[in-house]
């Protein structure tokens, strides 16, 4: 859904986040198989980057081929992994919904008491990993995907970090 639609329409990305912030809540399992997509789908949100002049790079890189065998457009990468990277900002940013209780009887816990499954500090990382790259990897991708974790999670980011989070975004 964050490849086709969020780059398109990143308004609907907070429903989406929202919608992922409270199944990992009650799956915490689900945790590891949505990082596993981000990655394949995305590596550059762990801070992984190769050259992509190869077959092997583009693969391991998310590149995907079209029908007839041949690469997808760059464009058409750059959109995908922004919609990617807009709901991971997106899920950094939001707070656990105060209405959100785990239901369970004697169990049940208020949304203040519940861990954060991808907090604000999982931007951090994606950041300082993205602005530490070695700048002979860096491609027009890398460029888009600041751009739109800017535009989806800067103000917060700015909240949580303040005059640290002003010398990383100047």
């Amino acid at each position: 859904q964050a490849e086709s639609e969020l780059s398109v329409k990143p308004q609907n990305s907070i429903a989406l986040s929202k919608l992922t912030l409270n199944l990992l809540i009650l799956f915490p399992e689900l945790f590891y198989y949505l990082m596993a997509r981000f990655v394949k789908k995305c590596p550059i949100i762990i801070g992984y980057t190769c050259t992509v002049d190869t077959e092997e790079g583009r693969l391991r890189m998310g590149w995907r081929r079209d029908s007839q065998n041949k690469w997808e457009e760059e464009t058409k990468y750059n959109e995908r992994l922004s919609g990617i990277i807009t709901l991971y900002a997106v899920m950094t940013r939001l707070p656990i919904d105060n209405t959100f209780v785990i239901q369970g009887g004697t169990n049940a816990l208020p949304a203040n008491q519940i861990k954060h499954p991808m907090p604000i500090s999982n931007s951090w990382r994606y950041l300082s990993r993205s602005l530490n790259l070695k700048t002979e990897l860096l491609s027009d991708v890398h460029f888009v995907l600041v751009g739109s974790w800017w535009d989806s999670c800067a103000v917060e980011f700015l909240r949580s970090y303040n005059h640290q989070a002003k010398k990383v975004l100047n």
